[in-house]
């Protein structure tokens, strides 16, 4: 999830290999898709690929959620 706070910069990679911007909205959450989510969609759903390039004249902050199955735990198509 990637809240981006009025900071442009990030970038999805879309089906031509090509990288699209996507806008910095006010109150906007971006999800990118991870591979759990592609599994479990049966892959109607494919991991996002997704890259930052932060402007020079701005800070960026970066914090990570990453959501794991328990070890051992069977994954499979809903």
């Amino acid at each position: 999830m990637v809240v981006q706070h009025d900071v442009e910069g990030l970038e999805v990679q879309v089906g031509d290999r090509s990288w699209v911007a996507v806008p910095p909205e006010h109150d906007m959450v971006t999800v990118v898709a991870g591979e759990l989510l592609t599994v479990v969609t049966n892959g109607k759903v494919p991991a996002g690929v997704h890259r930052v390039r932060t402007p020079n004249d701005r800070e960026r902050l970066s914090a990570l959620f990453v959501s794991t199955p328990k070890e051992g735990a069977t994954v499979r198509p809903l």
